[in-house]
């Protein structure tokens, strides 16, 4: 398709569907489908000789399709652009935070190395300070309990040998001594251990047991066994009122 002239052979012209061509154009595509009738070449329709009509204007609009896809394609990469700035705000914005939640930091280290230099020179700080002091190795410990009254740890676990039995282990936090108790017989193992404000401990078992250690003289003894069917699932519920009991 070459471009339409103003007159001639070659003048604009356009066929039913509304499409616009040179007229010459239209006679050689007539020719070349060796018919009386053709069809558009963009629509598809069909069109006969005496349907092309010569147009006299002066001046003819014709929709560009490519203008039409440079231009949307245009406002996409704006669109594109836009979001990528915004992006870029957002990123700027939230490197300002850091830096600034940085310096933050920074400033409260220095004041936190200030501290002991304060209270050598008799200032006061509500500043905690945790030194580890003592550590301790329980191999096998099943459950603990800490008397904090008597800085007294109790942790059960089996005894070494054959035998293996249950037994409970009392760890002296100043000292590090360490004693086992014996557990009555056919004690099974401990699954939950409370420390009373008196320094008892009471730990319930398998087998529906509960047994009390008197802490003082190494003592332990089987406070209650539970029988029947209508045994709780294995959770002990601890009561905090123990001098009502007597404990």
């Amino acid at each position: 398709m070459n471009p339409w002239t103003a007159d001639g052979e070659h003048r604009v012209s356009c066929i039913p569907c509304g499409h616009v061509y040179g007229r010459s154009c239209l006679e050689k595509w007539l020719a070349q489908c060796g018919k009386k009738s053709a069809t558009c070449p963009q629509c598809g329709k069909m069109f006969r000789q005496k349907n092309i009509i010569n147009l006299y204007a002066p001046e003819i609009v014709v929709p560009n399709n490519d203008l039409e896809k440079q231009q949307k394609l245009i406002e996409e990469i704006k669109e594109y652009k836009r979001q990528i700035l915004h992006q870029q705000r957002l990123i700027n914005e939230s490197s300002s935070k850091r830096q600034k939640m940085a310096e933050q930091s920074s400033d409260g280290a220095m004041i936190a190395e200030s501290l002991p230099l304060h209270r050598a020179h008799g200032g006061s700080s509500d500043l905690c300070k945790f030194v580890l002091q003592n550590e301790f190795v329980l191999d096998g410990a099943r459950v603990m309990g800490i008397d904090a009254s008597s800085q007294i740890i109790v942790a059960s676990g089996r005894a070494p040998g054959v035998s293996a039995e249950h037994v409970l282990t009392k760890i002296c936090m100043f000292s590090r001594q360490e004693t086992k108790v014996r557990l009555p017989p056919n004690t099974k193992a401990v699954r939950d251990i409370c420390i009373t404000p008196g320094g008892l401990a009471i730990f319930a078992s398998l087998g529906r047991k509960l047994s009390l250690l008197r802490s003082a003289c190494n003592i332990c003894s089987r406070l209650v066994l539970f029988r029947g069917s209508n045994w709780p699932q294995p959770r002990i519920c601890w009561i905090t009122e123990w001098h009502a009991f007597g404990l």
